[in-house]
Order: structure tokens, then C-alpha cells, then sequence
């Protein structure tokens, strides 16, 4: 951190990943003020050492603001906040969309305020590491601006110049990452039909042309009992995204029958109440 670096930020959403996400920027040494309207997020939070609340209005007079919630809605919300004024940047972390960036960044530009767009990939590991793949878009002079704080949580990757192209990049990665997942599942799930041993096959397929990141890191949770399987990333979230994608490739006129598919699995999850479950769990309506 240096002198010309933001003096003070701020953090809104202290979820699975907003929390771990805080607590880099914070240990990096700046000034961070992190707000959740839960409670507890807020507990834990202090607990960690990061000045932490659950008023909004706590955000005022913050030079750089953080926003990672969950809906395109949560985030429109966001846009009356009392610490979105004249000079300040507020960088949009959440995967809601290119439409719903762009739209904010609308709103918030008549009180001037810049936006810059960087939702981010990588999990709740990437987020506790330092090591999310973060889509950066927006103007490169408010890039640069908060590039340090946006290094504290892992890489950068340019998107382009203007708020909304990170977003298409994230949409074209949770496509993968939305399928791939569900296809894990189906293929562990067929292989536990033809009588596998699923730990086996993970160690034999892993490192094979038909693996993924998602088979890697996913594969072994699957394997767990649900009683037992931790939850790292609610399942709500991927099938939200499944959605997200299903809307902005119908908005292109894109078919996308291979999405449309795993979707329908997504939503089987849901339907069964498995929402707030680990995300690995779609493993179970294929098994």
C-alpha cells in the first residue's frame, strides 16, 4: 500500500466469498469499513479483526466502494446508498449481469460516481488465497485507481473500457462453470450406477483429457455423505447463475441447448430444497 493508493474502502456483502474477500483487503493494510445485513456476517467479521457493520450508512465517506451481493436487484438497491457520492468508485464484484452493471452505472454516474465492473472467479479457496481470477472493465483511469485494492483479492484480467464487458466475460465463464459442474455429477453419478468406487475414479480420471477444475475441486465433496459434505458455495448461487446465463443468451438470440440441460438439474436441486447445500450437492439428484 502506498500514498497514492485509496485511503479508505469500503466493503458491502460479507457473504461465503464477501467475507474472505474483506479480510485480504484489510490485511493488505487499508482502512476497510465492511457492512452485511446479517448480523452474524458482521460478528464474524470483528472477529477477524475488520471493523465491521450492519448500517449502510457506514460506507459514507468511503473513496472506494465494494459491492458484492447476490441479484441484479440487491444491487440496484445499492445505488441509493448514502456513501455513493461525487468522486467516489464503486466497483461491482457481484455476477449479475452485463445489463444490470450497465444500468447501475447509469444511476449512479448523475452523482457522479464511476464504476468499475470485476466479478470474479475462483471460489471460496480463491477467495481465502488471494487468488480469484478477477474480469476488470470500466474506464482505465479508474481501472488504475483501484487496481491495488483489486490485487489484494487475486489477478487481474482486463475485460475492456466500459462497465458491463467484465460482466459478458463472467456470464461466458459460468456457462462452463454452470455445465461443468453438472456434468461432474452425471459422470460420477453414472459411474457410481456401473458399480465404481467413486474415489477411484476421480484418481484416474482427474488428470485425463475429460477432466475439469470443477471435477478436480468439486468431485471429492460430491463423495461425501450430505449429512457430512461442508458447504463452501450454496447451490442457490450456481443455479441462480444458470439462470443468469439462460437470460443473457436468450437476450443475444443464442441457443444454448447444452446450458438448457443443466440448468434443468440446477433447478431439480432447488426444487428438492438442496439450495442452501454445498453447490456439489446437484451430485445428488443425478445419483
Amino acid at each position: 500500500m502506498t500514498a497514492d493508493d485509496p485511503q479508505s474502502v469500503g466493503f458491502l456483502g460479507l457473504g461465503a466469498m464477501g467475507l474472505p474477500m474483506a479480510n485480504r483487503i484489510a490485511k493488505a493494510g487499508f482502512a476497510l469499513i465492511a457492512v452485511d445485513i446479517s448480523e452474524a456476517q458482521v460478528l464474524l467479521a470483528t472477529k477477524l479483526g475488520i471493523t465491521a457493520s450492519a448500517d449502510k450508512n457506514d460506507l459514507d465517506g468511503c473513496e472506494v466502494i465494494i459491492i458484492m451481493v447476490a441479484t441484479p436487484a440487491q444491487l440496484m438497491d445499492c445505488a441509493s446508498i448514502a456513501g455513493l457520492d461525487e468522486g467516489v468508485t464503486a466497483v461491482v464484484m457481484s455476477t449479475v449481469g452485463p445489463a444490470a452493471v450497465k444500468e447501475f452505472a447509469k444511476v449512479v454516474a448523475q452523482r457522479g460516481v464511476r464504476v468499475v465492473d470485476s466479478p470474479v472467479s475462483g471460489g471460496v479457496v480463491g477467495a481465502e488465497s488471494g487468488s480469484l481470477s478477477l474480469f476488470v472493465s470500466g474506464d482505465p483511469e479508474t481501472q488504475r485507481v483501484v487496481t491495488p485494492v483489486l490485487e489484494t483479492m487475486g489477478q487481474i484480467f482486463e475485460c475492456g473500457d466500459e462497465p458491463g464487458m467484465g460482466q459478458a466475460m463472467k456470464i461466458v465463464n459460468q456457462h462452463l462453470a454452470t455445465s461443468n459442474l453438472a456434468l461432474a455429477a452425471e459422470a460420477l453419478g453414472l459411474a457410481k450406477s456401473m458399480g465404481l468406487d467413486g474415489e477411484k475414479v476421480l484418481e484416474r480420471v482427474s488428470s485425463g483429457a475429460g477432466s475439469s477444475w470443477m471435477l478436480r475441486d468439486r468431485g471429492p465433496r460430491m463423495l461425501i455423505s450430505a449429512e457430512n459434505r461442508p458447504v463452501l458455495t450454496h447451490l442457490s448461487i450456481l443455479a441462480k447463475d444458470a439462470s443468469l446465463v439462460a437470460g443473457v443468451a436468450q437476450e443475444y438470440g443464442y441457443q444454448a441447448p447444452i446450458l438448457a440441460a443443466a440448468r434443468q438439474r440446477w433447478q431439480s436441486a432447488m426444487e428438492r430444497g438442496l439450495g442452501q447445500a454445498d453447490d456439489s450437492s446437484i451430485y445428488d439428484v443425478m445419483s
